[in-house]
């Protein structure tokens, strides 16, 4: 049984608050590059501003989002929304052991594909230690796994240390295989793609 809503929730007898790492004016979004891609992020809310590479693609057209997909390299440039953030589910990382985690999901995103839309899914890794941490790693291609390990993940009013120290390193291991085993979720020219209007 879950409950609660924007950035608190609750399973069972457990609860977390993940409020501390929302972004609002005048701070900044969350950013992540990769492979000169550049990921902007928040939690529980839509980004603080657009991307000005997205402005600049799509004028007042662009969608609000969770998260945009974003690369201005070599005169190429591109803007994808990673998804919708009316969309947003909370579950457990492992509901064998809550006191892991938890993940978020956005989904609708711009379309990978004629059937796969992007969705943005955070995996919130319990540890004691980080109580100011950001996200430091992307996975996948269009479903996209983002691995945050804080303390604001950790139940409220428990102070056992999980085994943090591998969970994240195996989370990526597995998403990038099961990327590999789906071919539907693996995107060969992400820059081919425009940002859509399709939820």
């Amino acid at each position: 049984v879950d409950g609660w809503g924007g950035c608190e929730w609750r399973y069972g007898d457990l609860q977390w608050d993940l409020r501390g790492l929302k972004r609002e004016r005048p701070q900044r979004d969350y950013t992540v590059a990769r492979d000169g891609w550049l990921f902007y992020l928040n939690v529980c809310g839509d980004t603080v501003r657009v991307p000005k590479v997205c402005s600049e693609k799509y004028g007042e057209g662009v969608l609000r989002s969770p998260g945009y997909q974003t690369l201005s390299k070599d005169g190429e440039t591109a803007c994808y929304y990673m998804g919708n953030v009316n969309t947003g589910v909370w579950g457990l990382l492992d509901e064998s052991r809550p006191e892991e985690g938890l993940k978020l999901t956005y989904s609708s995103g711009t379309k990978c594909d004629a059937r796969t839309g992007r969705s943005l899914e955070y995996h919130f890794v319990c540890d004691p230690r980080k109580s100011d941490s950001l996200p430091t790693t992307v996975a996948g291609e269009c479903r996209f796994m983002v691995i945050w390990e804080t303390s604001l993940a950790c139940p409220l009013g428990t102070h056992r240390a999980p085994g943090y120290a591998f969970w994240g390193l195996g989370l990526v291991v597995a998403y990038c295989k099961l990327q590999t085993l789906n071919p539907t979720a693996i995107i060969s020219k992400p820059s081919t793609l425009l940002l859509s209007n399709n939820l």
